[in-house]
């Protein structure tokens, strides 16, 4: 089976969507897979896979090249992972190419991107129930009816938990890790406030933010506040800020015994699955996205109110007070990867889907017209993101510097 892949990002490091590719192309061995990336991953000895680099810009050229570049592979499946331009492109493909399209975020931009053209798509790949309840909310019935829900795979990577990692082990400090940078939608101001909390107690814990934690446009506009970790005094229960290459998160998340990532948005974040598959209790917030399609409250993690740092550091500072109460949950946690999250599962999921009969419409030959306006469509999609992104951004900038001018104290 010849797959080609398009993602706007292969580096990884840098996000979900890059691990998804590397992932699928991990897991499909037997598969002739090139894969198309809009940044500029070098090809490694040990990958699976061919890579075109391309320049996956908003333009016509752009799509006219793309068009000819997935003529000339002729491959038998065509799997949109973010990348806007294929979305655009796709009603101008050869009939004979089946289109999957991966839908990485419950709603936004990204989802919005996978749900775009589906009519001229055979299938759409959601990570959960509440990412194939926007596409019906958003594109209608037809879109849902074309939708699949397949979770992230997993390899377990402690099956048998040994005790040495139980929270309620003389080992401690716990380790609590946070990997969402400083991202808006992953609520890095809610855990920022509810670590400010914990710093001012004498509870023994280590913690690690994961991810670029730089404030945008503290250093354009000249405020004093440019990275998050200045908000923070030196206290030696901080273990580390700042993004990590792969190999090291996963060593971070398989050494936590707390993972939070109490989003406000989600899709079906592969940090959650990794630290579910290290043992550690997850504490995710109570606001619709993926993660509540696998975590339940208490019974293999922690559900909190969304936007509430209060109930955050609550949950957190509970389970280093009293760890023997938690050990069930951790336990339950590391098993949800046996049960829900293995790699076998996935794949047979997706090759289910690979060998269904195509379901698009007729597509058509490039016209130059009908694909500007669907880049158009698209570029006002991304204006309207960036629209809330500035509001955002005004709200961080003053929050943050707010933080760094009121240090925590005991």
């Amino acid at each position: 089976m010849k797959i080609a892949i398009c993602t706007l990002s292969l580096v990884e490091g840098h996000g979900g969507v890059a691990s998804y590719a590397h992932d699928f192309a991990g897991y499909f061995p037997d598969a002739d897979i090139t894969i198309i990336t809009g940044d500029d991953y070098e090809a490694r000895p040990a990958d699976n896979f061919r890579v075109v680099n391309f320049d996956a810009s908003l333009s016509v050229d752009a799509g006219r090249r793309l068009i000819s570049l997935i003529s000339d592979l002729a491959p038998d499946i065509v799997v949109n992972s973010w990348f806007p331009l294929l979305t655009a492109a796709a009603p101008y493909l050869p009939d004979s190419v089946r289109i999957i399209t991966v839908s990485h975020f419950v709603n936004g931009e990204l989802a919005w991107y996978a749900g775009h053209n589906h009519r001229y798509v055979d299938r759409i790949v959601a990570l959960s129930s509440h990412g194939r309840r926007y596409f019906r909310r958003t594109f209608g019935p037809a879109a849902e009816a074309k939708t699949d829900i397949v979770f992230n795979p997993v390899p377990p990577q402690l099956p048998n938990l040994p005790a040495s990692q139980l929270p309620n082990s003389p080992t401690s400090p716990l380790t609590i890790v946070y990997p969402g940078g400083s991202n808006y939608v992953k609520s890095a101001d809610i855990v920022a406030l509810a670590l400010r909390r914990l710093l001012k107690t004498d509870l023994d814990f280590r913690f690690y933010w994961i991810g670029n934690d730089y404030v945008a446009g503290g250093r354009h506009i000249g405020l004093p506040v440019r990275h998050i970790s200045e908000c923070f005094p030196a206290d030696p229960r901080i273990a580390r800020f700042g993004r990590v290459e792969r190999d090291e998160a996963r060593r971070i998340m398989g050494s936590a015994h707390i993972f939070i990532l109490p989003s406000r948005l989600e899709g079906f974040p592969i940090s959650l699955c990794e630290a579910l598959a290290g043992g550690a209790i997850p504490i995710i917030s109570d606001a619709p996205h993926g993660s509540l399609d696998l975590i339940e409250n208490r019974r293999n993690g922690i559900v909190v109110p969304q936007g509430s740092p209060d109930a955050l550091f609550r949950a957190i500072a509970d389970i280093i007070l009293h760890p023997d109460a938690y050990a069930g949950i951790q336990r339950q946690a590391a098993a949800t990867v046996a049960t829900d999250l293995a790699p076998e599962k996935w794949t047979a999921a997706m090759r289910r889907i690979f060998i269904l009969a195509p379901d698009h419409a007729p597509r058509r030959p490039f016209t130059p017209l009908r694909f500007r306006l669907s880049l158009l469509r698209c570029r006002l999609i991304h204006l309207r993101r960036k629209a809330v992104d500035a509001l955002r951004l005004t709200y961080n900038l003053a929050l943050y510097t707010l933080l760094r001018a009121f240090p925590p104290k005991k």
